[in-house]
């Protein structure tokens, strides 16, 4: 062979081994990318969380003090626990929840849901009584 073949052949590799590390990199760089994406996205346990403080210590569904005007942490009001509440209080939701108390269900229905529950002070007008109210979330996409 001629130095020139010789040269032409070294090209021609470099030029596919060139090609083969580009596609690497791109491919690489979209996996990491997607990957990181996912991990920001997946937040449904700090979303549970987040919600249901915001259910037991906001003053959407917490009962009041009549005495001494100040809301009870951890209670729920069965007057103040209806859908119009919830339509009101959380209307920034983009997930489907339902919460239930003693059969009365509030929220969207879930098919398939996390469910998640909590021991409370359910105030009537009659008094108070322990009860456990059912937090319901839709499964996670990622």
């Amino acid at each position: 062979m001629k130095r020139g073949q010789i040269t032409g052949y070294k090209q021609i590799y470099f030029i596919i081994a060139l090609f083969l590390i580009a596609f690497m990199f791109v491919y690489l760089h979209q996996s990491f990318k997607q990957y990181s994406q996912e991990s920001f996205e997946c937040t449904s346990e700090a979303y549970q969380e987040i919600m249901i403080a915001k259910i037991l210590y906001s003053d959407c569904f917490t009962y009041t003090d009549p005495s001494t005007e100040s809301i009870i942490p951890g209670s729920i009001d069965k007057t103040k626990f209806i859908q119009e509440n919830y339509n009101n209080c959380f209307n920034f939701l983009i997930k489907k929840t339902n919460l239930t108390i003693d059969g009365v269900s509030i929220g969207e229905p879930i098919y398939d849901p996390i469910s998640i529950n909590k021991t409370i002070w359910l105030y009537d007008g009659e008094g108070k009584t322990p009860n456990i109210i059912t937090f319901m979330f839709e499964e996670p996409e990622c």
